[in-house]
Formats: structure tokens, C-alpha cells, sequence
């Protein structure tokens, strides 16, 4: 196993043991688990994210190393899974097409894939300049461009969606890496975050013009940093794996109004926009806590298993979807978390 400092540990066991104690919590199910020897054969240890193709019964895997393919596969149907190889480990999440969400945008190295799920196959590639892992990818839909961050990357990277040519660059001060990033469509704001030289950063950056609003650093933590926003509530939070705490600011110009705390180890965030829940998930403990920002206090946990990353909100059917060293598993909120729809 080899370790990295703050919160980042990458390991290539799995756990099957694990899975009865996964799958009796209510609300949670597998969609896969490493206790099929058809899994074990075909699906990699190090699943960054499950997402569920919207309106399908089909599964998206992307991968860190040492997988250096994509999958796709129907529920139920693990032995007819498809596999793309790009050559390199891919993001930590996917974007799905806005006309047709069977086709996917994913992060690969130095490159933007655009991908059909079925047929699974490439269909674009847009080439970076700068050999990094390009990571966090979301759109703005008002203009119809693509956001890139690359891990430690020392722009955002901008990619028109329907030419798939360059559409520009937001270029960082000089000392500020990108790690995460966020667009705020209804705000008008994209949300850039990463390490700088005293800490950690976040700043907001308008979309029409593309000039900094404010930014916040937090000092002395090089932590991965992590970041959701709730575009409603005009917060932006960002995790601190380090010290086990989530600080939340402001959407308009990243001024800090409150400090959350949690355990260490945190890693991915995101935000359920339906139920107003803050999704916070630990990779060391392999618990997803959702937390609400109204009553400021966590409603549930659930535990995944160690390596818990990115958490999949469906905007269809409002499910979650996840993977970990266990599995991949699919989480039904309102029995997990207990959390029913408004009257």
C-alpha cells in the first residue's frame, strides 16, 4: 500500500466480506460486488465513479489506475459487459450529454472523451495542452461550453460542446492549482478550487466575463480540496480531508460564513438539490453522511466501504449511486436517510 499525506491513500484491495453489512441497511443496494468472480475478472479495484445512464438501466465505470479502459453494463447483466480502452485511468466523475444523456463527457489524462454509451464507443476527443489528469468536467449550459479541471492544473479549461474546439481559458494567479471545479448556471459563476502556496483555495469567477469575484484560502491545509455548491442557497462548501471539517461560503464571492464539522478523511462532496442535502463522503471510512444545511445537523449515515469517492445524483430519479473497495452500490435517500418528499 503506499500512502499519501492528507487523506489520500490509494490501495488496490477490495473487501466482498463487507457486502452483507453494505446491503442490510435500508435503502441500499448493490449493483455490483467483488464477491462475483465475474466482477473480480472484469471490473477494476479502483471504480472512481458509478453513474447510472439517465432513463437507462445501464452503469458507467470510470477508473484510477491501473484500469485503463471505461465500462458500460446493463443491471443484472454483468456478463455481457462492455469495456472502451482510452489508455489511461479516467475522472473522477462523468457529464452527460444534455440532448442525448446517453452519451457522456469524462476527464482522460490530457484529453476530454465524448462517448457513446450504447453502442459503447469514442466518439470525440479534445486535447489538452498540458499532460494532466484532466478530472472534474460540468457544463455551462447558458452558453453551451464545457469546464475542464486537471489535477493540479494552473487553468480552467473551456470546450464548446457542439464544435468540441477550444472556447478559451480562465488562467489561475500564479501559485493557485486547480483541483476541483463547479458551474453555477443559475447564478452565472463557476467555482475553482485547489491547492496554493499557503493552503487551500477557493475562488468564484463570473461566467459572462470571466473576471474573479473573491476568493478564500485556507491556510496550512493541503488536503485534497474537495468542493459542492447549492446553487439555491448560494453556498459553496469545500471539505477539509485533513482536519475532518467542511467550511461553507458564500456562492458570490467565496467570503467564509460557517465551518462544519465532521471526522477526518473526508473526500468528495455534492449537493442533492431536490432534497437540500449536503452529501459528504469519508474515503477512509467508507460513510456517506448526508447533512442538512437548514437545520444544520446530519440527518443519516450510511456506511459504503474504505475508498468511498464521488456519490452520482440522479437528476431522474433522484437515486444515488456510488462505488467503494465493496462494491457499487445504489442508495435510495428517502429509505436510507429517512428523508421523505415535501408534503
Amino acid at each position: 500500500m503506499m500512502t499519501h499525506p492528507h487523506s489520500f491513500v490509494f490501495h488496490r484491495m477490495v473487501y466482498p466480506s463487507l457486502l452483507p453489512e453494505v446491503t442490510a441497511q435500508p435503502g441500499v443496494t448493490a449493483i455490483y460486488d467483488y464477491g462475483d468472480p465475474v466482477v473480480k475478472r472484469e471490473i477494476g479495484p479502483q471504480v472512481m465513479a458509478v453513474s447510472r445512464v439517465p432513463g437507462t438501466e445501464r452503469f458507467l465505470l470510470t477508473y484510477n489506475m491501473p484500469t485503463q479502459y471505461i465500462s458500460v453494463f446493463e443491471r443484472g447483466r454483468l456478463d455481457e459487459i462492455q469495456h472502451l480502452w482510452v489508455g489511461n485511468p479516467t475522472s473522477d466523475m462523468a457529464l452527460f450529454d444534455p440532448d442525448d444523456p446517453t452519451n457522456a463527457y469524462i476527464g482522460c489524462h490530457d484529453r476530454l472523451l465524448h462517448i457513446s454509451t450504447n453502442p459503447l464507443k469514442l466518439l470525440r476527443e479534445f486535447k489538452l495542452e498540458k499532460s494532466k489528469k484532466t478530472n472534474y468536467v460540468h457544463l455551462d449550459r447558458k452558453r453551451d461550453r464545457i469546464f475542464l479541471s486537471q489535477d493540479l492544473g494552473v487553468a480552467l479549461t473551456m470546450v464548446d460542446r457542439k464544435s468540441f474546439a477550444s472556447a478559451g481559458a480562465i488562467k489561475l494567479d500564479r501559485g493557485f492549482l486547480t483541483l476541483d471545479l463547479w458551474v453555477d448556471s443559475p447564478g452565472d459563476k463557476v467555482v475553482a478550487s485547489g491547492p496554493d502556496m499557503i493552503g487551500k483555495r477557493v475562488e468564484v469567477f463570473d461566467l459572462e466575463t470571466l473576471k474573479s469575484m473573491g476568493k478564500s484560502t485556507w491556510p496550512l491545509d493541503f488536503s485534497p480540496s474537495f468542493i459542492a455548491v447549492d446553487s439555491a442557497g448560494r453556498r459553496i462548501y469545500l471539505c477539509s480531508g485533513l482536519y475532518g471539517k467542511v467550511r461553507v461560503l458564500n456562492l458570490e464571492n467565496a467570503e467564509v460564513k460557517d465551518t462544519l464539522d465532521f471526522e477526518v478523511g473526508l473526500r468528495n462532496l455534492n449537493f442533492d438539490e431536490k432534497r437540500n442535502l449536503l452529501l459528504v463522503g469519508n474515503y477512509f471510512k467508507g460513510v456517506l453522511t448526508a447533512y442538512d444545511p437548514v437545520a444544520r445537523c446530519a440527518i443519516g449515515k450510511i456506511f459504503l466501504g474504505d475508498r468511498l469517492r464521488w456519490t452520482q445524483v440522479d437528476p431522474v430519479s433522484g437515486k444515488y449511486y456510488a462505488a467503494s473497495s465493496v462494491g457499487g452500490f445504489e442508495i435510495d435517500p428517502d429509505k436510507a436517510f429517512a428523508v421523505g418528499p415535501e408534503p
